[in-house]
């Protein structure tokens, strides 16, 4: 492919690569750093002759034009009136001069031709100091910079009251706003740099959208607040198509929307529209989710306490709240605390009536489940009791039943 028009590619003929080592003849057959070095003294063997030419050239023009002027101040001076073989052998010496000097300028283009160099000689060191202490240390990051790297939580806190103005605008007149109403926004930027980055675009996205949610401060204000947010984004925009940061392209992005350009500033505002249109559409449907998961939340929440006060009924058929709430106190603290052996000494320091009554509501409700097998009645009795006061615990319960 041929190289584009106007651009010479001759300045790096030159430059002396490390890469045409691997072009001698012997690179086979020599160890990597010996052929290195053997190649680069080849290089300042050569580079040297081709100055010394150059050197001896450069001085051999010098002498010649030297000469040359003290002829042409004889001739104009005429020194030589009334001797015309004088003046003709002063003239032909002159002419011979600028022969010389023709050849021998030419023969020192063709050595500096000749002449590459190597890395080291393309650079040079102009200028170099030495800190010593204090002088050392990093200067102060600047605002920007520290702003960039600042969390969004911390960056929100603490410039809120910055990002708020520039929701409304900015708070800059400028000669121009009437014109074109972004100069405005342009102007605040321009004296708050630390707000043109990703987090200030963030926070005026979020505020515009909650703002439209929330439906209390008016459509001017919305629309105040996402003309701002979208004069972030489409820096960031810019930003990014030109592989640069927010902070370098926010004043030729403003240079662009702010020179009178009416099919610049239309489409742009077309495309500002369009943005606001689906930050509305998503701030509706975000509201409507909302509403939707609050009264999911809620209907659970009176479900759940349907539940509590609408408990399933027991074995027995009875309710065990109300069961419970009937209980004795002692009873009732026993059995919250899950104390097994308190409630028997309770139940057992009942009469057997009693003992045997609330033992079979507490059955019957589901709060208490004997054991397999086991008699409601004296699923609390100590197995210490003879059996003939379990068996009549059993017949008064059998007659219970029966009536």
């Amino acid at each position: 492919m041929a190289p584009p028009a106007g651009f010479d590619y001759s300045k790096w003929d030159k430059l002396e690569l490390s890469d045409d080592e691997d072009l001698h003849p012997g690179a086979q057959f020599i160890e990597a750093n010996t052929l290195r070095r053997i190649k680069r003294e080849s290089q300042q063997n050569k580079a040297s002759d081709i100055d010394a030419k150059i050197e001896e050239y450069e001085k051999s023009i010098k002498e010649t034009k030297k000469w040359i002027k003290t002829l042409e101040i004889d001739i104009v001076e005429d020194r030589f009136a009334g001797d015309e073989d004088a003046l003709k052998s002063v003239r032909d010496e002159l002419e011979n001069l600028e022969t010389t000097l023709r050849e021998t300028q030419e023969k020192l283009e063709a050595e500096k031709k000749k002449r590459t160099f190597s890395a080291e000689e393309l650079c040079k060191v102009t200028t170099s100091k030495t800190l010593v202490g204090k002088d050392c240390m990093p200067t102060e990051v600047s605002e920007n910079v520290q702003a960039q790297k600042m969390t969004y939580e911390a960056y929100c806190e603490k410039y809120e009251k910055e990002l708020d103005t520039l929701a409304e605008g900015g708070d800059i007149e400028t000669k121009s706003q009437n014109k074109n109403p972004y100069a405005r926004i342009e102007a605040y930027l321009s004296k708050h740099t630390y707000l043109v980055c990703e987090h200030a675009l963030g926070y005026l996205l979020l505020k515009a959208l909650y703002e439209e949610m929330d439906g209390v401060v008016g459509r001017d204000k919305v629309l105040s607040t996402a003309k701002a947010g979208f004069a972030l984004k489409s820096i960031s925009d810019f930003a990014t198509a030109n592989k640069r940061t927010m902070l370098d392209q926010y004043k030729p992005f403003f240079v662009r929307l702010l020179e009178n350009d009416e099919k610049v500033l239309h489409e742009y505002e077309l495309a500002e529209m369009d943005y606001v249109e689906k930050l509305i559409e998503r701030a509706e449907k975000k509201k409507m989710e909302e509403e939707a998961e609050a009264k999911k939340v809620e209907g659970t929440t009176q479900t759940g306490v349907e539940e509590i006060e609408n408990p399933p009924l027991g074995p027995g058929g009875l309710n065990p709240i109300e069961v419970f709430e009937s209980l004795p106190e002692e009873m009732q603290t026993a059995f919250e605390s899950g104390d097994v052996e308190a409630l028997r000494e309770y139940v057992n320091g009942l009469s057997m009536k009693d003992a045997k009554f609330y033992m079979r509501r507490m059955v019957d409700s589901g709060l208490w489940v004997p054991q397999e097998g086991e008699h409601p009645g004296t699923a609390l009795v100590d197995s210490g009791d003879d059996e003939e006061e379990k068996e009549k615990v059993r017949d008064d319960d059998d007659e219970t039943k029966a009536t």
